[in-house]
């Protein structure tokens, strides 16, 4: 073999070995049929989150009292919602608030668990032992019992004005059909023994 002949085939081998790790990842994802139907569907969610103004075929929030509570058809997919909402533009619109809300969480978790991870693998020691043990008794705690801490934790500290008005809002929506629905009780538990005597 002359020369030439040995120094092209020494750099195709050269070239397969050196593959860039995007390569490399993208030849490993690219394998697997599940990472790939999984990508597929996470980039569909992403681009129905981003153009949910162009795809929904509805306004999300506007109402039609003649549409309430209609079964799927041709013109509401998913049909309507006790509003006369289109429940396939509001899944549409959805996808927007799920998305922000895994983002934010990440974003969350990231700007706290990756600097106290290089903390306790650069400082190494105590306080490598003391990270660890706070993040194993965390992980510990069913996440439940967390949730009611916090929102105990919540109501304790003081809130701004703005945040506690609207969260008096929220919760006057929220309560407003409980306690209607409590004094309908009390009226017909007291009607009750007349409506017996009448019998």
């Amino acid at each position: 073999m002359s020369d030439a002949a040995l120094l092209a085939i020494a750099a195709a081998g050269a070239d397969e070995t050196l593959e860039s790790p995007t390569r490399r990842a993208l030849r490993r994802l690219f394998k697997r049929k599940g990472a790939v139907f999984g990508l597929v569907v996470v980039t569909a969610f992403i681009l129905l989150a981003l153009l949910a103004p162009l795809i929904s075929p509805y306004d999300a929030i506007a109402t039609s009292w003649s549409l309430v509570r209609k079964p799927p058809t041709a013109l509401h997919w998913f049909g309507t919602d006790e509003l006369g909402r289109d429940i396939l533009a509001r899944v549409i619109y959805g996808a927007r608030a799920s998305l922000l809300a895994g983002l934010i969480s990440v974003t969350i978790a990231m700007s706290i668990g990756v600097p106290l991870g290089l903390l306790a693998g650069y400082r190494g020691g105590f306080v490598d032992a003391l990270i660890s043990r706070i993040t194993d008794a965390m992980l510990a705690c069913p996440f439940l019992i967390l949730a009611i801490a916090l929102a105990a934790l919540e109501r304790a500290l003081p809130a701004p004005r703005s945040l506690a008005r609207r969260a008096a809002r929220g919760a006057e929506r929220e309560d407003r059909p409980c306690a209607r629905g409590v004094g309908r009780g009390r009226r017909a538990h007291r009607a009750l023994p007349a409506a017996r005597a009448l019998a």
